[in-house]
């Protein structure tokens, strides 16, 4: 049963192929307004240049300063296109009379009405918003353009000042435009011509459906639309793909000058342009119309954009129909262990066209076959890609059974020649020791390359000199075979500042697990160092299992203190003769005193800080028979430096008469050092 079509929606006005260009101008200007400017201007210096010898002679005139124009222009954002309004381009027309009888170029000649009365009085009622721009000046089509755009005048840098021309034709409120060009010529005793141009562009407040429009042309100068090379009498249909019988359809047919215009709701559409010189029919599909108006042009002889569906892994195309899965674009997804282990995959889907590329169904990437259920879609695909665009899908193969298990992806898309895109994957079932190895109860992939603390590969940092650490790692076997552990070793550059001092076992039963632990030990080195560790096995995945450890050499201070070059620990509570820790006997009258000199090193690898407002200090029980007779010289010991203190015993009473000399410092180990000092009053 045939569907019967809309009405035909045909305009009584038929602009000539000068008004169509300029609309195409416009146009042009309004989708991309950043690539006009370079179209317009050959130069951006002062003053700008044009390859059109009256566009430059005008910049040149005026002195337009290109700078300018390059920042005004960072400004302008795209705007919809406009559609023809017979109203506004019979209000266009009366304007240019009325500047042609009265010899001037004005928004307003004397006894002329207002611009909106002149728009109302032509039909164009129910306006929301109106503008006008005239040039009664123009010596060609490129010419007026460039004048409305680059907007030269006596303003700052050469452009009127605003730029009132070209903020009216690139402000989105406009949908409609009536634009009437005259060629008048130059006449003498006549100031205007040779050229009079009206734009008037309007908007209403009721304006209905958004419009679907264009121009159908052949491409003789292959530079897009020019005058002369419109194609009248072209029909034009769309149909809503709106997935029921009966679609809505609409058609025009073009104007003498190629354009062409029809107003639809909103929704997506297979246009279809034929006859009328156009040659073979041709359809745009997918052309989606919101609450903007679209513009499609139709080139003949020039097929339209459509997309081209392919797939692709590891840089290798996989084709249509493909029946020979192999692992090198991922279609042989390689053995699994039946236990504990499953691999995946990652697919791209490229739109090699020149038209957005649509995947259809839920999921977009669907798995049938023998034994579609040992693999699943991980990562679905996106619904559209962008022409020279691509999406990506992941697939795990989890078997089930041990033995070759197959599969089939098929994608369903709009691309015309290959609307279901399908090709064979596969994988086996296996069963094999799997090796894993952790640290801190977290796995560590093989190839692992980034240490951190929260899988114990970064030791962090320890003293570069007194330090070490030690990390245990396990190794655990998820297979369903034994894993035989034939060796565990560290290479690389500071290999030998890693140590491992307990070995796995050689043998690991399926599901049991086995530990080596490794020392970290700077010996001196400050900075950070790098190991790799390798676990090698008979998991025939990963037959060594390596990954990168590291460790971090501080540069700290650590104090030293001695008496009479004695070592005297920290903490130290038994005073000796020997490191001068014991004073020795003194006579309790307090007639004889005794010091002792006490010298404080520096034996780490930055500087050491004495702290405190008394960088050494005597407490205890009998803290006032002993006295700093002489403190350390400076706060601040270099490594390897020194510095020497003195303390004085006076007997206070008879007895044993004890106290504790304490040292603050940047230590971290021994922030407040102290030991124990005695002497004996007789």
């Amino acid at each position: 049963m045939l569907e019967q079509l809309e009405p035909r929606q045909l305009l009584s006005l038929n602009p000539t192929a000068e008004e169509q260009y300029m609309l195409e101008l416009t146009n042009r200007f309004r989708l991309d307004p950043q690539a006009e400017l370079g179209l317009l201007t050959s130069s951006l210096g002062s003053p700008a240049r044009s390859a059109d010898r009256d566009v430059d002679n005008a910049l040149r005139f005026f002195n337009v300063s290109g700078p300018l124009l390059a920042q005004q222009w960072t400004s302008l954002t795209a705007a919809p296109p406009l559609a023809w309004n017979l109203d506004l381009y019979e209000a266009a027309e009366g304007h240019n009379n009325v500047m042609i009888a009265a010899d001037l170029q004005t928004h307003q000649a004397p006894g002329e009405p207002a611009l909106g009365q002149r728009a109302t009085n032509a039909g164009y009622t129910g306006w929301s918003n109106l503008g006008e721009n005239v040039y009664a000046f123009s010596r060609s089509i490129d010419h007026g353009h460039a004048g409305f755009l680059l907007d030269w005048g006596d303003g700052p840098g050469g452009i009127q000042d605003p730029p009132g021309h070209r903020l009216s034709m690139i402000n989105p409120q406009f949908r409609e435009v009536g634009i009437r060009v005259m060629n008048i010529g130059i006449v003498q005793g006549r100031s205007v011509g040779p050229q009079v141009i009206t734009q008037n562009f309007g908007r209403r407040f009721s304006q209905g459906n958004p419009y679907l429009l264009g121009v159908v042309f052949a491409d003789t100068s292959s530079n897009g639309y020019s005058i002369g090379e419109g194609l009248g009498g072209v029909t034009i249909t769309a149909v809503a793909l709106n997935g029921t019988p009966g679609a809505p359809t609409y058609t025009t047919t073009s104007m003498s000058a190629g354009g062409w215009q029809m107003q639809v709701p909103a929704g997506t559409y297979a246009v279809t342009f034929s006859g009328g010189g156009f040659g073979s029919a041709v359809t745009y599909r997918n052309v989606v119309v919101s609450s903007n108006n679209v513009k499609l042009d139709a080139s003949k002889g020039v097929p339209p954009p459509a997309p081209i569906i392919q797939v692709w892994a590891n840089d290798l195309l996989i084709t249509d129909g493909d029946a020979s899965p192999r692992r090198e674009d991922n279609t042989d997804l390689g053995n699994a262990n039946l236990i504990g282990q499953s691999n995946t995959v990652t697919f791209s889907v490229y739109n090699a066209g020149n038209q957005v590329l649509r995947l259809s169904g839920t999921p977009r990437i669907r798995i049938t076959g023998p034994h579609a259920g040992d693999f699943t879609l991980i990562t679905d695909a996106g619904s559209t890609i962008d022409p020279r665009g691509v999406t990506t899908f992941s697939i795990r193969f989890d078997p089930s059974a041990l033995g070759l298990r197959s599969a089939t992806i098929t994608i369903l898309s709009d691309d015309g020649a290959t609307p279901a895109y399908d090709f064979a994957i596969q994988g086996r079932g296996v069963q094999r020791p799997v090796v894993q190895v952790s640290g801190n109860r977290t796995p560590i992939l093989a190839g692992d390359d980034s240490p951190t603390t929260a899988d114990w590969t970064s030791f962090a940092g320890v003293d570069a000199l007194f330090g070490t650490k030690v990390r245990i790692f396990t190794i655990n076997n998820s297979g369903l075979r034994t894993a035989n552990i034939t060796g565990v070793s560290i290479t690389g550059s500071h290999a030998d500042l890693f140590t491992i001092f307990v070995l796995p076992a050689s043998q690991i039963a399926p599901g049991a697990s086995s530990q080596f632990r490794v020392r970290f030990n700077p010996g001196g080195v400050v900075g950070f160092a790098s190991a790799v560790i390798t676990v090698a096995s008979d998991d025939p995945l990963t037959p060594s299992y390596s990954f990168t450890i590291r460790g971090n050499g501080l540069a700290r201070p650590r104090i030293q203190l001695s008496g009479t070059d004695v070592p005297i620990a920290h903490g130290d509570s038994s005073p000796s003769m020997n490191d001068r820790t014991n004073f020795g006997s003194l006579s309790a009258a307090g007639t004889t005193s005794r010091v002792r000199q006490f010298t404080i090193r520096n034996i780490g690898l930055a500087d050491l800080q004495l702290t405190g407002p008394q960088w050494v200090t005597i407490g205890g029980v009998h803290s006032s028979d002993f006295v700093v007779s002489s403190p350390p010289a400076t706060a601040l010991i270099a490594p390897g430096q020194s510095v020497t203190f003195r303390v004085r015993f006076d007997a206070q009473a008879q007895g044993p008469r004890g106290a504790a000399v304490s040292i603050a410092s940047n230590d971290p180990v021994f922030g407040m050092f102290t030991f124990a000092i005695a002497g004996m009053g007789v």
